[in-house]
């Protein structure tokens, strides 16, 4: 147990330092060979993603993680893929709904790892991106959040739970749910 709390110590120390992914860029004057036009090149890039097995609606790309993992580990495994833990996509409730049903694998109470925690200060709930979580964008399971210092990572129960928020422990280990910008 102590071996495993050094080891998400020393993740969240190398994670806390890295800043959100960069976005795939679409640059509409732009193609393949310097001449045609943008649609091209936001085709071929839409075209990767999609064979890279992420999910595309609108700005945002997503796809799970292959392993179950601590929530730095997952965070670290989405910034890899050149993304994060998903934010936007779990903001709105429609487009969580979306997402989860397009790409949830497993039974339908394991949740996944999203970009929220309470790491800083208790109960005051910020997204990865920097924000700070308002209760209209965070629809959370009855009776949550419930851990207090024991529970600072946000995940996204399954379609039992129809897709609600809950506090975990971040060394517990979660498919993590990653989000990719498009800039069009």
């Amino acid at each position: 147990m102590l071996k495993m709390m050094y080891f998400c110590l020393v993740v969240v120390f190398y994670i806390g330092s890295t800043s959100w992914a960069h976005p795939v860029a679409l640059d509409q004057n732009q193609s393949n060979d310097g001449q045609g036009s943008g649609e091209s090149i936001n085709q071929d890039i839409r075209r990767q993603l999609t064979n890279e097995g992420w999910y595309l609606t609108g700005h945002f790309a997503y796809k799970l993680t292959t392993e179950r993992q601590s929530w730095w580990a997952g965070r670290y495994a989405c910034q890899s893929m050149g993304g994060e833990l998903a934010v936007h996509g779990v903001r709105d409730n429609a487009l969580r709904w979306e997402i989860a049903r397009e790409l949830y694998v497993g039974p339908v109470w394991i949740g996944l790892w999203v970009g929220l925690d309470d790491l800083e200060t208790d109960m005051k709930w910020k997204w990865t991106d920097g924000s700070l979580a308002t209760d209209n964008e965070i629809v959370w399971s009855p009776q949550e959040p419930n851990g207090g210092r024991r529970e600072n990572c946000g995940e996204m129960w399954g379609e039992d739970r129809r897709f609600t928020m809950n506090d975990n422990p971040c060394c517990d280990d979660r498919y993590a749910l990653c989000e990719r910008k498009i800039v069009s």
